[in-house]
Formats: structure tokens, sequence, C-alpha cells
């Protein structure tokens, strides 16, 4: 070792040690400040892990309702709308008048289970659970708390589903069902389908969703209805 090597070595030794003691005497002369600083230091830490959790729980209750509303909607299109029992056929007056956003949200609570649906409206509006992301230490404590709900926006146009639905009573009492351009007809019964969502399904793949339901002209649930 040169002779600059041999003096400096031992400086560097003699500076880390003062700065050393210098540290221990601040953490020892300051303790309450000292444990002020890395109480604070450490809740902000735990508050950023806690908050990039609830992140993480949310995007997967986003995730759990879009894959329900997928399969809730292809359920409600199948049955047409109305109770399973009703056949696919619309029935004014009756339990199998088409209620679109009841029946859809009745579906979408089963589909979730213990989950509830809150709201259907403008947008689809889910209540998963609370979540309670408080912490505290020795010196500090924030309180972070609340319900995890989810909203979006419908799968489904209901204006335009509630359009079609007053077409049709429109159709019956005119008894004019060509009018409403059925998909076919058997007699005095009229098919109809049409699309009400553009969507992706479970591998991303584009997907037409289409409704499909029947009118009775003998059982239409509309008196002026019958020939």
């Amino acid at each position: 070792m040169n002779k600059k090597g041999q003096i400096f070595m031992p400086i560097m030794v003699i500076g880390l040690t003062i700065i050393l003691v210098s540290f221990i005497f601040i953490i020892t002369t300051h303790k309450d400040k000292t444990e002020n600083f890395f109480s604070v230091g450490q809740l902000q830490a735990n508050v950023i892990t806690n908050y990039l959790e609830l992140e993480k729980e949310f995007f997967y209750y986003e995730k759990i309702l879009e894959y329900n509303e997928y399969k809730s909607v292809k359920e409600f299109a199948g049955d047409g709308a109305v109770p399973e029992n009703c056949n696919e056929k619309w029935r004014f007056n009756s339990d199998c008048e088409p209620y679109f956003k009841e029946y859809l949200k009745e579906k979408l609570n089963d589909n979730l289970g213990e989950n509830k649906v809150v709201n259907i409206d403008s947008d689809i509006e889910v209540y998963f659970k609370d979540f309670d992301l408080s912490v505290k230490t020795n010196t500090a404590e924030v309180n972070y708390d609340g319900p995890i709900k989810v909203k979006k926006k419908p799968l489904v146009n209901f204006e335009e589903l509630e359009k079609l639905k007053s077409d049709i009573r429109n159709c019956i009492e005119t008894k004019n069902m060509d009018s409403c351009n059925p998909e076919s007809n058997s007699g005095k019964v009229y098919a109809f389908r049409r699309k009400i969502a553009d969507i992706l399904d479970k591998n991303l793949e584009p997907e037409e969703i289409f409704l499909g339901f029947r009118i009775d002209m003998s059982d239409s649930g509309i008196k002026n209805s019958i020939f």
C-alpha cells in the first residue's frame, strides 16, 4: 500500500466512527423524536401497502362483475327477458310481461350468489363487502374503511328494450304485427329476434347477443288483440 493509501484508510475509519457516534448520540438524546420519525415512516409504508392491496381487490371484483353480467345477459336473452316458465312468450298484464331491469337484476343476483346487486339504472352498482385497512403504530393511527362497490355501464341498452316493448304493444293493439318486423309466424304466433348487445366473449372474441321471444295474438294479455 502506498503512503496515500496508508494515510487515507485511518482517516476514513476515524471519519466513519465520528459519524456513527454522532448518529447514536442523536438517537439517544432525541429518542422521542426519533421514534416518532420511524413510526410515521412505518405508518406511511403500511398505508401505501394496504392501498395497493385494495386496488387489487377492486380489480378482482370488477372482473367478477364483468363475467357475471355477461353470463346473466346471455341467460336473460335466452329466456326472452321473461321468467323461464313463460317459455319465451310475452304476455302483457301478467307475470310474463317483460320487466327488463328487474329480470336482469334477478339473474345477476343469482349468479353473484351472496353478493347483492344494489341498483341497475344508468349504471350497474354491486356491493360486495366491507373493507377495513386501518393502520396503527405506537404514536399514530389512520382509519380507512368502507364498502367495496363496483359500478359499470350495462351491456344492455334498456331504453331500446323499452321502446321495443312499446312498439310490440302498439302492433298488438292495432292488429298489425307485420309492422313490428317479426322473424317468422305460424298462425297467430309471431316470433321476434333482436340484437341487444355487442360484447367480447370469454375468449375476447366479438360476440352478438340476440333476444328471442314470441307473441301469441290469441293470448297476448291485451283484450282488443283478439281477431
